[in-house]
């Protein structure tokens, strides 16, 4: 006990300094920039941000509500956003807290379904990094996954080919698969070396009891008009940190009143077995189970020959579908709104294949939530982001006036002209034209997402209900996708950032979750195609090229806004990916949607790590290249100081709120050191981020250094030399 006193001390005076430093960094920027108001304002708009630091630092949290106050029930999606943060808290710095936070972390469960799953997926794959497993051990009959149907009963195990894959399920001792005690050998190689077999049956310990709290969330939920036993839990919390003193965790099974055996499902992760061997569906566990699904599918596919891999994921999506599909306690943990899937559309679902990996693009009919909206607090981020702009707004108020007058003559040729001659005559002299081909928007974007909607919901046997809605997702496996999970959430911090202060930038905040150590699921961004893809498309044109075939002739307001948007988008991913040192940014990881905003994917190089066995070839704070230049018309031109207004902008607004971004990094880094992106040394890439920031400097200052950086990275030789190597030897244009 008084080593965890001594820990707890170290702990509260760190996390006291950082807190303390937030406020005088907070009453610096007041004397020196006059924004020390705007700050405590965003402060206070960020309730849950501020309770999560008061509780890192060891404050009592819990005598004045003040953790209930910024995660109440109106609140519901920041707490599923900060879950990652409560829990790492809970596991390796609360010490003598551990107790309450348990409590309260569990009782939240019992009634936010949304929240214990994100619970469950975090101590899944960041924790106990979905089991581990040797590759030479057969699986039980019907593979790891089973797959109920939406009757309640065990599927026949012939209705779906077994699984070949091996890495999705749950902790415990699982036959023929899961290694009950892993060896220090079996760790290494699933990368879950850093926990030790008693503090692994602590963490498994603290799974079951959100499983079960988790099933009393769902089952009232989803099922209140079903009668069903209510499961009683014994909840006396640990007495200290469960990663911290083992010997004191209690990893006794759960046993509840009505016989649910709390032990960890076997080889069907949505079915429990009740003490008299009698098979029950776990509500809480079908949309784990569901997604577990899809992930087996698509890491199945790498087996299949490459034209053979839709067509196969169709037909598997099929059978799924008809085993677990229509059911009210499966959704899709994306997009922070309440809703159940009804169905998959597996005829318009893709494998995308590579060669380590086969990426699924899939489509799910989902029927939203009446309280969805209530729940969602996000609503001036995606205001911010989506909603329209005016289309001449970066451009002079002489430029605008020529583009009027321009738009206004068109109009009186247009009206002239059509008197005289029918729209009938007209069409048939333009199709005769050489330029008679599909417009570019056909062959590059071929159905926008509006109109690709509209048609599988006249398809749809649901079509009728009022919140039908259609989700797309992307299943990536064989992958370690948690640090873009955690880059996820830092761009979806700033972007909030923006918005709130109502920076004219633009940011696309998409949710990416880590279902195991292996892979997990990515919001699918619509109506977007990659700059590789572009060009192998229109390999004659360049980016500006494409811009005036897309949206029209300059001057345009659809061109105007297009540019616009390409513009504020570039700003914004500009910084971010300096700040973050986002790397590998080759033109396959850099999508153009249909309005012209540009938007990065894919962060798995950020911080320390790099590409080429983190040999940091990407020197350049951030990539500017030629063919970015000319679609502003050039380095000199209006829409370029536009841009380096932007970026300056944006760099001002995210360093005065720099210790949101920083601090909930740090409150990650506790026993995640192994992230490729912290290399094993994750103070060094904390330390990295606070000086990007150059608190040191005043907002003149910065704005000078925000220039210097536009300036090394404009055409910067690494940047080019990275594109050249990627065209030669990946094939990426």
């Amino acid at each position: 006990m008084s080593e965890i006193r001594g820990r707890f001390q170290e702990a509260k005076q760190e996390w006291d300094s950082r807190l303390e430093d937030v406020f005088l960094r907070m009453r610096q920027n007041e004397n020196e920039n006059n924004v020390g108001n705007n700050i405590i304002l965003h402060m206070r708009q960020h309730r849950p941000f501020r309770a999560l630091l008061h509780l890192y630092a060891h404050e009592d949290v819990f005598l004045n509500k003040q953790l209930d106050n910024a995660f109440s029930m109106e609140n519901q999606w920041a707490m599923s956003f900060y879950a990652p943060q409560l829990l790492c808290f809970l596991l390796h710095n609360a010490y003598l807290s551990t107790g309450r936070l348990e409590k309260w972390i569990l009782d939240k469960c019992k009634v936010n379904t949304q929240f214990a799953h994100q619970c469950f997926w975090f101590l899944r794959a960041w924790c106990l990094q979905g089991g581990i497993y040797r590759p030479e051990n057969k699986l039980t009959e019907g593979g790891i996954l089973g797959l109920p149907p939406s009757n309640g009963t065990i599927s026949d195990s012939n209705s779906m080919p077994p699984s070949r894959s091996s890495s999705f399920n749950s902790f415990s001792e699982i036959k023929g698969g899961l290694v009950a005690h892993p060896s220090e050998q079996d760790l290494r190689k699933s990368r879950g070396i850093k926990l030790l077999p008693e503090e692994r049956s602590a963490v498994e310990n603290l799974l079951s009891k959100i499983i079960e709290c988790g099933e009393l969330s769902t089952r009232q939920g989803w099922d209140s008009n079903q009668g069903h036993t209510s499961i009683s839990l014994d909840n006396q919390p640990l007495e200290s940190s469960p990663l911290h003193n083992g010997d004191s965790i209690r990893s006794n099974s759960v046993a509840s009143d009505s016989g649910y055996s709390t032990s960890l499902p076997e080889t069907r992760s949505s079915v429990r077995l009740c003490e008299n061997g009698e098979e029950i569906q776990s509500y809480f566990l079908r949309t784990p189970d569901f997604l577990d699904s899809l992930m087996a599918i698509a890491d199945d596919l790498i087996l299949e020959t490459k034209t053979n891999r839709t067509s196969e994921l169709r037909r598997r999506l099929s059978l799924l579908e008809a085993n677990m599909l229509p059911s009210k306690s499966i959704y899709v943990p994306v997009n922070g709104s309440l809703h159940h899937v009804c169905g998959i559309v597996a005829s318009e679902c893709t494998a995308i294949s590579t060669k380590e990996r086969v990426p699924c693009i899939i489509y799910l009919e989902v029927i939203d939530s009446i309280s969805s909206k209530s729940i969602n607090d996000n609503t001036v981020l995606e205001r911010w982001y989506k909603d329209p702009r005016p289309p001449q707004r970066l451009n002079t108020i002489l430029t605008k006036v020529t583009n009027t007058l321009k738009k206004f003559r068109h109009d009186l040729e247009e009206n002239h002209f059509g008197e005289n001659i029918s729209r009938e005559e007209i069409l048939p002299l333009h199709l005769d034209t050489e330029n008679d081909s599909q417009p570019p928007f056909k062959v590059i974007f071929k159905e926008d997402w509006d109109t690709k909607v509209k048609r599988i919901r006249r398809n749809s046997s649901y079509s009728n209900h009022p919140n039908w809605r259609l989700i797309p997702i992307l299943i990536k496996t064989n992958d370690d996708i948690r640090q873009e999970q955690l880059a996820a959430q830092m761009i979806h911090c700033m972007a909030t950032i923006l918005s709130r202060a109502k920076v004219p930038v633009w940011l696309y905040p998409y949710d990416i979750l880590a279902l195991s150590f292996r892979g997990g699921i990515i919001e699918a961004i619509p109506d977007t195609i990659s700059i590789d893809s572009l060009r192998k498309k229109l390999p004659e044109s360049d980016l500006k090229n494409f811009f005036e075939l897309q949206f029209g002739e300059p001057g345009s307001d659809c061109y105007e806004n297009a540019r616009a948007n390409f513009v504020e988008s570039l700003a914004a991913y500009s910084i971010v990916c300096f700040l973050l040192q986002i790397k590998d940014r080759h033109n396959g990881n850099i999508m153009i949607d249909n309005k012209g905003h540009l938007v990065h994917i894919d962060f798995g190089f950020y911080f320390l790590s790099s590409p080429g066995k983190n040999s940091g070839f990407e020197s350049a704070p951030f990539k500017l290249t030629r063919d970015f230049v000319d679609v502003m018309d050039g380095a000199t031109s209006h829409s370029f100081m536009k841009f380096r207004e932007l970026c300056c902008k944006t760099f001002l607004e995210l360093r005065r709120n720099c210790f949101q971004i920083t601090l909930l990094v740090q409150m990650l880094i506790e026993g995640n050191e192994d992230l490729d992106c912290f290399r094993n040394r994750p103070h060094e890439a904390i330390r990295g981020l606070q000086e990007r920031f150059r608190l040191d400097l005043n907002d003149k200052a910065c704005i000078e250094y925000v220039n210097r950086l536009i300036d090394d990275s404009l055409e910067n030789w690494t940047t080019t030399c990275y594109d050249r190597y990627q065209r030669c030897f990946v094939g990426i244009m």
